[in-house]
């Protein structure tokens, strides 16, 4: 991620499918993203646990769900506290699979 983001300095779209395993760089990814963005990008992050919405699948690491709770350090180190928004793709129809995403904007 470090060679891919270097110095971003127009505004962009990240998506993450960080994890497989045992490995999840999740938080390292977003300190990259943190460290190397001009402006603030749009990420989406998968297989993230919508609240109240079961039917929507996630993952977990290590016994902890990806949830906003878990990674809102690192979003608001991102964005700046009270900064961004974040929404998930509820009501999206899916023609596989349902699995959770949020998506992170900020605010302007």
């Amino acid at each position: 991620m470090k060679n891919i983001l270097i110095n971003l300095e127009d505004r962009a779209l990240i998506f993450l499918d960080a994890h497989w395993g045992e490995n999840c760089p999740l938080q390292k990814e977003l300190e990259v993203i943190a460290d190397r963005s001009k402006k603030k990008p749009i990420i989406a992050i998968h297989d993230f646990k919508i609240p109240g919405k079961p039917e929507y699948g996630y993952d977990s690491y290590q016994g902890q769900d990806f949830t906003f709770e878990w990674l809102e350090p690192w979003f608001d180190l991102i964005y700046g506290k009270g900064q961004y928004e974040h929404f998930y793709n509820t009501g999206i129809v899916e023609e596989s699979a349902k699995r959770g995403i949020i998506f992170l904007v900020p605010k302007e």
